[in-house]
């Protein structure tokens, strides 16, 4: 479908009161609705090292939303895709270095072993005479192909469902724990773990309620704001994960009590509440 505003490229989104729109009508439109210029100046390609010394080129491109600035990076004659969010009023120049790094950390650490095919196993995946097996944690990107079915892009190469069963084999008996996630959020790197977390929104109001007790005597000190600010960060980490679960109500609702309660404080010094009040809402408000 083209774009029903320049009617020259192809729509990507809708946008209320336009219709279909591309990319750069898109832009347009939403750093209007901003009130500001089109300051995101970047390259239209990076390219990056692997520590093997191997080069890989990526595409990049932004697309501005009402909530912030959604950045892509799909490798040219490859099959890595990374994604980033990063705030409206954020400096292009350190956006585009944080989300370097993350390309970086992305194809730095792999997911699977390569080794020249010996013929001497079983349990593992065999393509043009190389060796393929998962190691122990790992990254996995789900796609679908034009038929719609299941295709992974692993280590930026594309690999079938029987692929990975058949990389799966020296793995049997074992259990496999799994986490699915937005593209957007931070990849597991190399000596990274999945741990097990409880996170409700009872546990998160219960924590938060703990943290304001520092402020119970209306008395704001910049030593009580930092000693709440380190307790805020982690919950603000945890209502993160509790809202890109499947429990998007809940977190909201948490969050907006989180908010309520930071309201009713009736002492404020500098950003506080104000910045907290802002990371809330900036979590609870994600498309």
């Amino acid at each position: 479908m083209l774009c029903e505003c320049c009617l020259k490229h192809e729509a990507i989104t809708h946008i209320t009161g336009h219709g279909y729109v591309c990319l750069n009508c898109n832009n347009k439109l939403m750093l209007e609705m901003h009130g500001r210029k089109d300051d995101f100046q970047h390259p239209d390609s990076i390219y990056v090292y692997e520590p093997d010394g191997t080069v890989r080129q990526f595409e990049l491109s932004h697309r501005v939303m009402e909530d912030g600035v959604f950045w892509t990076a799909k490798e040219i004659d490859g099959s890595y895709i990374f994604e980033f969010m990063s705030d409206i009023d954020d400096n292009t120049s350190d956006v585009i270095k944080r989300f370097k790094y993350k390309i970086i950390s992305g194809i730095s650490y792999k997911t699977i072993d390569r080794d020249v095919s010996m013929g001497l196993y079983d349990d593992t995946l065999t393509k043009k005479g190389i060796d393929y097996s998962l190691n122990p944690r790992g990254n996995v990107d789900i796609r679908l192909d034009s038929l719609g079915k299941v295709r992974l892009s692993i280590d930026g190469e594309d690999f079938s469902l029987n692929d990975f069963g058949k990389m799966l084999k020296r793995y049997a008996g074992m259990t496999m724990c799994f986490q699915v996630q937005d593209r957007i959020e931070p990849l597991l790197k190399k000596d990274e773990y999945l741990v097990g977390l409880k996170v409700t929104a009872g546990g998160l109001l219960n924590d938060f309620a703990g943290a304001l007790e520092v402020f119970e005597d209306d008395y704001i000190t910049s030593e009580k704001i930092i000693a709440f600010e380190k307790t805020m960060l982690d919950i603000a980490n945890k209502l993160d994960i509790l809202y890109h679960s499947e429990k998007m109500s809940e977190a909201r609702f948490a969050g907006q009590k989180m908010i309520q309660m930071l309201q009713e404080i009736s002492c404020t010094e500098g950003d506080f509440p104000k910045f907290d009040i802002q990371l809330i809402n900036n979590i609870i408000n994600k498309p």
